[in-house]
């Protein structure tokens, strides 16, 4: 047994083969590489390495390498994923075309540039100015861009962009609000933006004219306030959800629409505190002057629709306005397709498509659960609604939810009595957390009927489904 030589990195050799983690190179197919100089073989990183004649080079989440076609007397490595040779700037496997190996230059293990273009783990930035870059904490800025983990920062202002880096450098600020990790974030409440920002533009003086500044004037003064509705209301100049600045919408024409909708002269808008002092939603397209309650989650402008999430604020999907149309409060169509809670789903027909019951959707002889097909041996023509998540075919067999239900219920009995329990011909049952139908022992399921939607009898025992239920779990965690 010949031994193999460790070279680093993973990577080792024996008299017959190059190895990486115990397996010979492989190709991205799968297939060894042959053909490897093995006396030559010297690894530069755990992603790139040379024999002297050719380059090998894997990505992150693969283990299979790429042979690259490198002048290979002038490769060399850059860093653990970049190299370069006379002719051409690599990031792992892909070669980054345009890029000149003279003039490029790593910012850090994710950014490089020359001086025409700009690179983020090997994909070009398109419209950057590498002339005019600078750091501005985990944020590069040119003139007319801000860039954070390999996108634009839309609507940052590059003058004005600075970060109080040396504590918090994935937060930043330009005049008009500040960003967090990439996005535009509101201030919050009073006490957190004192708390986040006032130390950084107490120690800058030479910043003005910022957001900050209006919000510590106006904190200093006593301004009237004009309550809008919804939480929404205008302290002198400044609109606030809460106690929540809010610092896009346009103050001078911006009024409230109804639930966490609200609209200036030129924009929708949906705003929510789904916790105190977390702020969710912001600027959503569509015509404010279109915009009108369907029913339900559901909202449109125009050629956009709009539903409430789960947090309180709404999101936006783009429709065919003259044929839209909702279905129930997950489902929605138009004439291109279906609509699942705002995401279009492929291959239903709208036209066939028909509600069954809460998320359950059928298309001629498909059943589909929150938009995905179900899988399993089921009649849908004859399908009836059982209630609670339950649906049942013309042979009793059940489906609950998107799967098969098969644990020693009567499928062509079961009825449910209320949302808390159940019976078919053999016995009665507590709906357990909505998801697990147990069943009651000794209970005559023909005796058993409601006092309360939550309260059960069988005319000897009172069956309360929250002291029931403690008592389950108790007998479950021992």
């Amino acid at each position: 047994m010949t031994l193999r030589e460790n070279l680093g990195y993973g990577f080792s050799r024996d008299d017959a083969h190059v190895y990486y983690h115990d397996g010979p190179l492989h190709d991205r197919d799968g297939k060894p590489i042959e053909g490897i100089a093995l006396d030559g073989f010297r690894p530069l990183s755990a992603y790139l390495a040379t024999d002297g004649v050719r380059a090998y080079a894997r990505t992150y989440t693969w283990l299979r390498f790429t042979v690259l076609d490198v002048d290979a007397a002038t490769f060399r490595r850059l860093d653990e994923s970049h190299a370069a040779d006379a002719k051409h700037v690599y990031f792992q496997n892909r070669r980054l075309n345009g890029a000149s190996p003279e003039r490029f230059r790593l910012l850090d293990h994710a950014w490089g540039h020359d001086d025409r273009y700009l690179f983020h783990y090997g994909r070009r930035m398109r419209g950057a100015d590498p002339a005019t870059l600078r750091r501005v904490g985990r944020y590069l800025v040119d003139a007319q861009r801000v860039w954070y983990a390999g996108r634009e920062v839309k609507g940052a202002d590059p003058a004005s962009f600075v970060s109080p880096e040396e504590v918090a450098p994935d937060m930043a600020t330009d005049r008009a609000r500040p960003y967090r990790y990439g996005a535009a974030s509101d201030p919050g409440p009073r006490e957190w933006w004192e708390r986040d920002w006032s130390p950084f533009f107490v120690e800058r003086p030479e910043l003005q004219g910022y957001w900050w500044h209006a919000l510590v004037a106006q904190a200093a003064s006593e301004p009237a306030v004009t309550e809008l509705g919804g939480g929404f209301r205008i302290v002198g100049d400044q609109l606030y959800l809460n106690e929540q600045a809010l610092l896009e919408p346009d103050v001078a024409t911006v009024r409230w629409l109804g639930e966490s909708f609200i609209a200036d002269r030129e924009r929708l808008y949906s705003y929510a505190e789904y916790h105190k002092g977390f702020l969710t939603g912001g600027p959503l397209p569509g015509d404010p002057a279109q915009w009108r309650h369907l029913g339900g989650p559901w909202y449109q402008a125009g050629d956009h629709c709009y539903r409430l999430s789960w947090r309180g604020h709404a999101e936006a999907a783009k429709v065919d306005g003259k044929t839209f149309e909702i279905l129930n409060d997950i489902h929605a169509r138009d004439r291109n397709g279906v609509l699942c809670m705002l995401v279009r789903k492929r291959g239903i027909d709208p036209q066939r498509a028909e509600v069954v019951e809460g998320a359950h959707l059928r298309e001629g002889d498909r059943l589909f659960y929150y938009g995905k097909e179900v899988k399993a041996r089921f009649d849908v023509a004859t399908l009836e609604v059982v209630g609670h998540g339950f649906l049942r075919d013309g042979q009793g067999r059940l489906l609950q939810y998107n799967q098969p239900y098969r644990r020693g219920v009567h499928g062509p009995t079961l009825t449910f009595l209320s949302q808390y329990f159940a019976r078919d011909r053999a016995r009665a049952y507590v709906y357990c957390n909505g998801s697990e139908l147990v069943p009651l022992s000794g209970v005559d399921p023909a005796g058993f009927r409601l006092e309360q939607p939550e309260v059960a009898t069988d005319g000897t025992r009172r069956y309360v489904y929250q002291a029931w239920l403690a008592a389950w779990q108790a007998r479950e965690r021992e």
